[in-house]
């Protein structure tokens, strides 16, 4: 009979994405911290349950499906959350009047060998970009939406 093979921890994985935005710091705090925005980084989020220091949500990517739960914290300029194998932020400063530096950051773990193939083709870089990309072009829509009422009223 043979002994049960110990698990073998899975490198943790630290993911960091810059971007700069056409927008002012003061317009992406206030959609930052809008109740439900985060779907703009979580377009994977099935069923999200958003509640004062707290999400809870299905997450999909392809075929796999994972609960995940986790507390988070706003501050001005940014936030922060944390999770049973990840935490990460959300970072913004203040390049000029109408032009913001936002910076991802996300620290997990994979717990298992599909999660680890994952991290090692850098699909959680790739993701937390686009994502990014996503927020960046609703925001600056925002903005010129803003900078044109001011020149129309």
């Amino acid at each position: 009979m043979t002994a049960p093979i110990p698990a073998i921890p899975f490198k943790a994985r630290r993911v960091s994405v810059r971007r700069e935005v056409d927008a002012p710091i003061g317009l992406l705090e206030e959609r930052i911290h809008r109740p439900g925005s985060c779907r703009l980084f979580l377009r994977t989020a099935a069923h999200a349950h958003f509640e004062p220091g707290h999400l809870d949500t299905e997450i999909r990517l392809g075929p796999l499906r994972r609960h995940y739960a986790a507390s988070w914290t706003s501050r001005p300029g940014g936030v922060e959350w944390a999770a049973g194998t990840s935490s990460g932020a959300v970072r913004m400063s203040r390049l000029s009047t109408d032009r913001t530096l936002v910076e991802v950051e996300l620290v997990w773990q994979p717990d298992n060998p599909i999660h680890a193939a994952l991290a090692r083709a850098d699909v959680a870089r790739r993701r937390i970009a686009s994502e990014l990309e996503r927020l960046s072009a609703v925001v600056e829509s925002e903005a010129a939406e803003e900078r044109l009422g001011c020149l129309v009223a």
